[in-house]
């Protein structure tokens, strides 16, 4: 049907793409999802664009490479638009604020979250509802309100009829507010409500995420327990190929090492992180996405910048990770590619006039660092 033209079997053929995106082979899915965007007619077959525009934002948000999965939800959008297709739309629109969000625009995701729930509240009890309401409440939380993203996220629970997913964000927030115990307690509901079938992938992705939330909660108490959880996390996460996770699961395990005292096992995991977080930047163009985007990955570099600091590492190596983090927001070090090192720094250095001395701060936290360098190192 495909072959001659037909709108069904092209409709057929998103399908497969879809089981390739399932099957997490991403590449696959991406390419034929291209193919089929190219036959389709725009004007008579608007929904099965919109359809196709929309897999291919999940291919590369999935992949980690936000600002091609913003594109695409966006043409996906405005297909659905011209289809009079509200509730697929709607539902775009919420990942289109998500990928805002992982942007480090949060704030610029809230016109699409008010308009989708205005159109998916019409569906009570759906799931399309139940995702608005969690990435609504995540918004709040990572804006630093628990209060009232508890509000969506208690609605959440009771829509969805206590789903695993909805409970490990309720443990989020509990965990935010300084709720231990009854956050242990939604961990464990969780748990036992991810065990009760559905998909193979959604239930491991979700398995790790529960592992890292307890590790979280007992890192204080018990970072021995919370160091297994997050090593378990991080290989599931890993095998899932979760780029948008793993970052955030190596600073989780780093903080457990830390407070072990394992200050070199520690670092190595932060800068795994910060490779990581790199490597999402890198096709970035977007100054503004750029810049935001970098702005919230700050913190991985400012317990890097502490850890160092407290392990005595030379001045360099502190200053390296500065540095570092300064390029992720513009362009490489001295217009090189790779990562900054301290002998590249000291090369800087050497070009300085005898006469010029250079002042580098650091902000890490509530802790301000201060940096006189001449060209022979050290003033």
């Amino acid at each position: 049907m495909e072959r001659a033209g037909s709108a069904m079997g092209l409709w057929a053929s998103s399908l497969l793409a879809g089981i390739e995106l399932y099957r997490a082979k991403p590449e696959r899915a991406a390419t034929a999802l291209e193919r089929l965007v190219e036959r389709a007619d725009s004007l008579r077959t608007p929904a099965l664009c919109g359809r196709l525009l929309w897999g291919l934002g999940l291919v590369r948000g999935r992949q980690g490479r936000l600002t091609e999965a913003l594109a695409y939800y966006g043409r996906a959008a405005e297909a659905f638009g011209r289809a009079h297709e509200e509730i697929n739309r709607a539902k775009v629109e919420v990942l289109m604020a998500e990928a805002l969000k992982y942007l480090g625009q949060a704030a610029a995701g809230w016109s699409y979250r008010a308009r989708a729930l205005a159109v998916l509240e019409r569906l009570p009890g759906s799931r399309d509802l139940h995702g608005e309401l969690w990435e609504a409440a995540d918004a709040l939380l990572q804006d630093g309100r628990p209060e009232p993203a508890l509000v969506f996220q208690q609605e959440d629970v009771d829509m969805a009829r206590r789903t695993a997913e909805a409970l490990l964000r309720l443990s989020r927030l509990l965990k935010a507010l300084d709720r231990p115990e009854e956050a242990l307690l939604a961990v464990g509901e969780a748990r036992i409500w991810n065990s009760r079938g559905g998909s193979a992938a959604t239930a491991e992705g979700t398995s790790a995420q529960l592992d890292l939330q307890e590790g979280e909660i007992r890192r204080r108490l018990d970072p021995v327990a919370a160091e297994r959880l997050f090593d378990r996390a991080l290989a599931q996460l890993l095998a899932l190929k979760r780029p948008l996770e793993e970052p955030l699961a190596y600073l989780s395990r780093a903080r457990a090492r830390l407070a072990q005292g394992a200050d070199g096992a520690a670092e190595d995991d932060l800068a795994a992180a910060i490779d990581l977080v790199a490597r999402e930047r890198a096709p970035i163009v977007d100054p503004a996405f750029r810049q935001s985007f970098a702005e919230g990955a700050q913190g991985f570099f400012d317990e890097l910048l502490l850890l160092r600091s407290r392990r005595q590492h030379p001045e360099l190596g502190t200053l390296e990770a500065i540095e570092r983090a300064r390029t992720l927001a513009g362009e490489d070090f001295s217009g090189q590619a790779g990562t900054p090192s301290a002998a590249r720094l000291t090369a800087k250095l050497s070009e300085l006039p005898k006469d010029v001395v250079l002042v580098e701060f650091g902000l890490a936290g509530d802790t301000m660092f201060r940096w006189v360098l001449t060209r022979a190192g050290r003033g």
